[in-house]
């Protein structure tokens, strides 16, 4: 390639970084390219066709490395000429900014599963990325892929070697919630018990490693591409979520342990598992009727109290936190419920999939961190941070709090201003 050329494709890149983009781009490509032209583009559900899991693969690996080189490309050549000092800056980045989320949205919606996990994650990065992406992914956190015609039954044959019609006395055959790695559908036993049936999606398995590579590389690319925004390291922790996610014995086990754990507190309540209906694939519940923590009218209507909702969900996460160091993973609204027993609120706890062990000293560490940022004792919050192995106290305790302490003198205030979030927003960029 000669310098000139160099020079306009990948401005401001070395020569040795150029041709790290063009071998790891060449090599995907390639393979991709290669691996279509021997495989015919089929649509079967099956889990054990291994030509046509390679051919979705391959079409999704192709898909993935086409939106990540335009989006970069469109940064590059929209942006030229543009820098902060321009009146029209703002309205031109947000045009570029609007444009790739909503490219990105589309990869993530077609290649499903493990892409969508992702545009998941990012959408709590709104102190990171453009409010351009987080507005355009959320409508992620409610997508889920589609089942093909026979999928349920062909994973109860392959686990149970039964049909889901002859498991259970019955069987919805429209699921009541979807995600993107399961849907949820509400059944009996042949005991008479209602529960509630989570199946996974039959290729999730399969294709996880093929698209945890894939998204690795256009991550690396695009960390080379763009020095500043090099967030690989996002796929490195959601490699490991994922894998914990996909495993429902593993949420099983998790859900038990929540439960031997908080069994002192009597208004928090973990569904019972029902083991011999329940595989790598299936998990199967009590089934439970509530409200979401956060329908806040309907809690109002039915005439709960929000301070004592509040007050419980506190004591009951603050002791996995700080008591039992086995904390759930992915406390969102959907996966705590709230129902009335005998009169009184009670806590349901859904969706045990994902847990983060906290050790001891950790956890003793962080306590007496706490403690000194509310007596606002620099010294012990020095000593403690340091402890957890943080050496800018000051930077922990705003990340902890989310709130602009060091503006405050370090006193924590309820509400924040609209000059507090803008304050925190461009501290965490930094």
């Amino acid at each position: 390639m000669s310098k000139a050329l160099r020079r306009f494709l990948f401005p401001g890149l070395s020569q040795k970084k150029t041709y790290k983009v063009i071998k790891y781009t060449g090599i995907g490509v390639v393979g991709g390219v290669a691996t279509l032209a021997s495989t015919p583009v089929l649509s079967d559900c099956s889990e054990d066709n291994t030509v046509i899991n390679k051919a979705n693969g391959a079409l999704r690996f192709l898909r993935s490395i086409k939106i990540g080189l335009w989006i970069s490309l469109d940064y590059y050549f929209s942006s030229m000429g543009l820098d902060e000092s321009c009146t029209n800056y703002k309205f031109m980045m947000s045009r570029i900014h609007q444009r790739s989320a909503e490219n990105l949205l589309h990869g993530c919606l077609v290649n499903g599963g493990s892409y969508i996990k992702l545009g998941q994650g990012l959408c709590s990065m709104g102190h990171i990325l453009p409010e351009e992406y987080i507005e355009t992914l959320r409508c992620l956190q409610d997508k889920c892929l589609k089942r093909e015609e026979g999928e349920l039954q062909k994973i109860f044959q392959k686990d149970f070697g039964k049909d889901p019609e002859d498991l259970f006395e019955s069987i919805d055959k429209e699921p009541i919630a979807a995600a993107s790695i399961a849907q949820v559908y509400k059944a009996v036993t042949k005991e008479g018990d209602p529960v509630a049936v989570k199946v996974q999606y039959i290729d999730l398995q399969q294709r996880f490693t093929s698209d945890v590579r894939t998204i690795k590389m256009l991550l690396k690319i695009a960390g080379i591409l763009h020095p500043k925004f090099d967030f690989s390291w996002i796929i490195n922790d959601m490699e490991n979520t994922l894998k914990q996610e996909l495993d429902f014995i593993n949420e099983g086990l998790n859900g038990e342990r929540c439960a031997r754990d908080l069994q002192h507190l009597k208004y928090v309540h973990v569904p019972k598992i029902y083991w011999d209906y329940t595989s790598l694939r299936v998990l199967v519940t009590e089934f439970i009727d509530g409200y979401k923590i956060s329908d806040v009218e309907h809690l109002k209507n039915e005439n709960y109290s929000l301070t004592d909702l509040n007050n419980k969900l506190f004591e009951a996460f603050g002791h996995q936190i700080f008591q039992t160091g086995f904390v759930h993973g992915d406390p969102h609204p959907g996966n705590v419920l709230v129902r009335k027993v005998n009169g009184n609120a009670q806590l349901v706890l859904l969706d045990h999939g994902l847990y983060q062990e906290v050790s001891t000293e950790d956890r003793t560490a962080l306590s007496h961190f706490w403690k000194a940022i509310v007596l606002r004792d620099h010294r012990n919050m020095m000593k403690y941070s340091n402890e957890l192995g943080v050496k800018d106290y000051e930077l922990f305790a705003e990340i902890l709090t989310q709130a602009p302490l060091k503006a405050q003198g370090f006193q924590l205030k309820v509400h924040l201003s609209e000059e507090d979030l803008q304050r925190m927003t461009e501290f965490a960029k930094e």
